[in-house]
């Protein structure tokens, strides 16, 4: 082995001139160090990645999960508010069929005093149309909380038509009434329908 000597001032040292001599000594080489330095880097790297795309993961699983819940929820209202519609509109033709009929039945008896059973079928009328715009007075509550003040507000006109075939009033204003009231419920069915 051969060896140099390096003169520095205040000692003397040997250094090795080959590499072999370098690593028998237990020393090493810069470029010895880059593989593992590197394999280390890409390590972390990797790593970093991998929490990375779980992050990445769990962020989109959120909010697929939230779009699902949110369309679930959509879609109950959809159904609930279907419900509460077309028993309002059951409950509301009820009560024109049954104002139809009182005033029908107190024009018999205005007339001319009938049979017995003639007042006992307006009384029996009558008390059917308490209890008819009772459920309607009901229904109003369910929708004021379920819909818009556009169909609270047209249900209450259509009510007040209904109440109008009673005392004579016209038929039409109850279709018209009917009709604006139907056309609303749709538009907010729609609305629900189209919600992404």
């Amino acid at each position: 082995m051969k060896s140099r000597t390096v003169a520095t001032p205040g000692y003397r040292q040997q250094q090795p001139t080959r590499r072999s001599d370098v690593r028998e000594r237990g020393g090493s080489v810069a470029w010895e160090w880059v593989s593992p330095v590197v394999t280390g880097v890409l390590g972390v790297a990797g790593i970093g990645g991998t929490v990375w795309a779980a992050s990445l993961a769990r962020r989109a699983h959120i909010d697929v999960a939230r779009a699902q819940a949110e369309a679930e929820a959509r879609r109950l209202l959809r159904a609930e508010k279907r419900e509460v519609y077309g028993r309002a509109l059951q409950r509301l033709n009820e009560l024109a069929a049954n104002c139809i009929a009182v005033a029908s039945l107190t024009d018999k008896v205005e007339v001319k005093p009938g049979p017995q059973s003639i007042e006992d079928d307006l009384g029996e009328a009558s008390r059917r149309h308490s209890a008819l715009l009772s459920e309607v007075h009901q229904m109003q509550g369910e929708l004021a909380v379920i819909a818009s003040t556009s169909i609270t507000s047209a249900f209450a006109a259509a009510v007040y038509a209904t109440n109008k075939l009673e005392m004579g009033g016209s038929h039409d204003l109850y279709l018209v009434a009917l009709e604006e009231l139907t056309s609303t419920m749709r538009g907010d069915l729609y609305v629900l329908n189209t919600i992404p």
